[in-house]
């Protein structure tokens, strides 16, 4: 399997965050990092935006992190809106993830429905900085403003940097 390849989408019993990511080696990093912060057993990798969705649907997802770059053909930003669009309850956490901070378009995540947006190279310490407040949203209880204004304070700092 090559970096461009996609890994399989494992199935997972119960609540888990999902990773929607189809560059292998940043996908399995991802993985590890975050079962390293919720446990094992409730992370799983969708590597296309169609493999996001039927995961989705299949499984309740409580968060979920977004490639903008993941063009299989759609962008991050249009799996980001389905999966919103079939979320009626808004139950669901989606963060944007980002590699370069120039050519993320905040503003389509932002009106996608995506409740953050993060870059790749600071996402495990901002979320670590979590911990309780991520497992209980993989849990399934709402996010505490506190973790949503975190969230929003890095989405709008790399929007400006992007900007």
């Amino acid at each position: 399997m090559t970096d461009n390849q996609s890994p399989t989408t494992s199935t997972v019993n119960g609540r888990v965050a999902a990773i929607v990511e189809n560059q292998l080696r940043f996908s399995k990093y991802a993985n590890k990092q975050l079962t390293k912060l919720l446990g094992e057993g409730r992370v799983v990798v969708a590597a296309t935006p169609d493999e996001a969705i039927v995961a989705y649907l299949e499984h309740h997802r409580s968060l979920i992190l977004m490639d903008q770059d993941v063009e299989d053909p759609k962008q991050g930003s249009d799996v980001t809106a389905e999966i919103r669009a079939l979320d009626s309850d808004n139950t669901v956490i989606i963060i944007a993830l980002t590699s370069s901070v120039r050519d993320i378009d905040s503003a389509a995540f932002k009106a996608a429905g995506a409740d953050g947006l993060l870059a790749k190279g600071v996402w495990v310490e901002v979320l670590g900085e979590c911990g309780d407040d991520l497992a209980a949203i993989v849990d399934g209880v709402a996010p505490s403003p506190k973790f949503l204004g975190y969230l929003q304070w890095h989405s709008d700092r790399l929007a400006t940097l992007g900007g």
